[in-house]
């Protein structure tokens, strides 16, 4: 359906420069005031989008699915009721090239050996066809951790080595607000040192209940994705055995799985493990998605060529296995129908005010497979990264519930400037930016790493991912059994439909809060920053790998 288009940042600069002429300036004609378009967000202003992208129609928006293209097509149709410009000419549409992992033909893991086959791990296809065949010295780190004095590595030297890393984090770990996004940087950390590979190893026992969620993905319901590159928004590693090849290697070394644990734990398990043979043959077959991108340019020409950016995937997960009830299409109401009905009821009314800058709104593609439309697109920006101001993140919420006491805001911690704008704007809305995160969102859930904000992240963009938090009229502890029963019941399951009975009123809020935040942002004297002593990258820059640590991890 959308095979030929294509998208290039002159033409949006054009774009720019054409209307930013006829554009309301600051200096003239006021136009209306952000005051009056957020108050005409209002439930119905978001309650078509919803109904509409949750219907089976649409097939639950699989990445390369003509589910999917529909539902592209629908919200570029409403860029061009509600204002948004096009990015190309007449294409609202950057195309996303992708790779699918499919059938593993005959790939397997040799350790000084012990050969391991493609029924006891699960091999990360060789996407570019460049390595099929890896080979080096084993070592093994234990967790492959670096922080404040401990290194997992000890004295190993591992350039050009195959790294096997024990699957989970030291006791503690993953509830520190500092340490537990080391966690997400295993391979990361191993690939900075010159690793080969890296192959995961299991800390679970090798149960029945834990061989079963192995097979699982050895034939999983979603295809592992990458862009065409081999790239995805961050490192995976290249391999993951099962709990019972786990205990053929722990045999192997002569320690148990328990004596490896210890030694992890202790960050004194680094060995070396003799050779490695990695053999990959799995297919990689192509597809394609597509970002749906549309530009309210900036009424100030020496401001407009700064955009602030709004982002919300426009994927789910698609079809798959009836449920209990003959169903099998995940709609995805709230992941993430809601984000994007949110974002396009901010588009309207912020078509309305006229800011100084531009500001742009992304419905990303292919997110459930790893953030591929983000990370597209900081690489192949329609606007230099260098100049993009910030990205407020739209990703589910509670369709059902009051308008919130408070928010929560993944990636706040890392621009003091970013944080102090939505603290400013949250405050005109009575509401409060809760600090601490607690469980289903305390630090074990990650959530800094787990939407499209966070491509933006890894390009030294302050970025934040908005939710609607746990106090709700007054009761702090409301919303909070809201989302633990959606996260049981209803996130990424078939259940997850639209209810005409639904009030919106706590999305209505979150898109009022976006709204503003946007418009404070688009009319700022100065653009935010990351903070000095942040671990990301602190440049604005359209990163080629995924690089979360900015030197370094020792």
């Amino acid at each position: 359906m959308f095979a030929n288009r294509r998208v290039g940042a002159g033409a949006l600069v054009a774009v720019i420069a054409l209307t930013t002429g006829c554009a309301v300036r600051s200096d003239g004609p006021q136009a209306p005031g952000i005051e009056e378009a957020v108050a005409r967000i209002e439930p119905a202003l978001l309650r078509g989008h919803l109904q509409f992208l949750s219907d089976d129609l649409l097939r639950g928006r699989g990445t390369s699915d003509v589910g999917y293209e529909i539902a592209a097509e629908y919200v570029a149709a409403q860029y061009a009721r509600i204002g948004p410009q096009p990015i190309d000419g007449d294409s609202y549409l950057q195309p996303i090239d992708l790779l699918e992992a499919g059938e593993d033909r005959g790939s397997s893991l040799d350790v000084n050996g012990l050969r391991f086959g493609n029924r006891e791990a699960v091999f990360t296809p060789d996407w570019t066809g460049e390595r099929p065949e890896i080979s080096g010295d084993g070592v093994f780190v234990g967790y492959g951790l670096p922080y404040e004095g401990r290194d997992d590595y000890g004295d190993l030297e591992v350039e050009g080595a195959v790294v096997f890393v024990l699957s989970g984090a030291p006791e503690g770990w993953v509830e520190d607000a500092r340490r537990a996004p080391l966690t997400r940087l295993q391979a990361e950390t191993a690939y900075r040192r010159g690793a080969a590979a890296v192959v995961q190893i299991p800390s679970s026992e090798a149960t029945e209940r834990a061989q079963i969620g192995f097979e699982r993905r050895l034939a999983p319901r979603r295809p592992l994705r990458a862009l065409v590159d081999g790239t995805a928004a961050g490192f995976r590693t290249e391999a993951q055995l099962s709990p019972a090849a786990a205990e053929q290697l722990w045999d192997a070394w002569g320690l148990t799985r328990d004596e490896a644990i210890e030694m992890s734990e202790a960050g004194s398990a680094a060995r070396a493990v003799g050779p490695v043979i990695l053999t990959r043959d799995r297919e990689a077959n192509p597809s394609r998605s597509w970002n749906v991108i549309g530009l309210l340019p900036g009424s100030d020409p020496e401001w407009a060529g700064e955009v602030v950016l709004l982002t919300a995937h426009l994927d789910h997960v698609g079809i798959g296995e009836p449920d209990e009830d003959g169903d099998a299409i995940y709609n995805g109401t709230h992941d993430n129908a809601l984000g994007i009905a949110q974002m396009l009821a901010t588009a309207e009314v912020l078509s309305e005010v006229a800011p100084r800058r531009s500001i742009g709104f992304i419905a990303a593609g292919a997110e459930e497979g790893g953030l591929l439309g983000s990370w597209h697109y900081v690489r192949d920006p329609i606007l230099p990264i260098e100049s993009t101001v910030a990205v407020i993140n739209q990703d589910g919420g509670l369709a059902a519930a009051a308008a919130p006491d408070e928010i929560y805001a993944f990636g706040d911690d890392l621009s003091t400037d970013l944080r102090v704008a939505l603290d400013a704007a949250a405050a005109t809305h009575g509401l409060s930016v809760v600090s601490e995160k607690r469980p289903p969102f305390g630090p074990s859930q990650m959530l800094l790493f787990r939407s499209d904000h966070y491509s933006f992240v890894l390009a030294g963009v302050p970025a934040i991912y908005l939710m609607p938090g746990f106090s709700i009229g007054g009761n702090p502890e409301a919303g909070r059994e809201l989302w633990l029963d959606y996260l049981a019941r209803i996130n990424h399951r078939q259940r997850d439909n639209y209810d005409p009975t639904w009030g919106l009123e706590s999305p209505v809020t979150m898109a009022g809060l976006s709204a503003r935040l946007a418009w404070q942002l688009a009319n700022g004297d100065a653009m935010p920053h990351v903070n000095e002593d942040a671990p990301v990258q602190r440049t604005r820059h359209s990163p080629q790998l995924p690089w979360f640590l900015e030197a370094d991890a020792r």
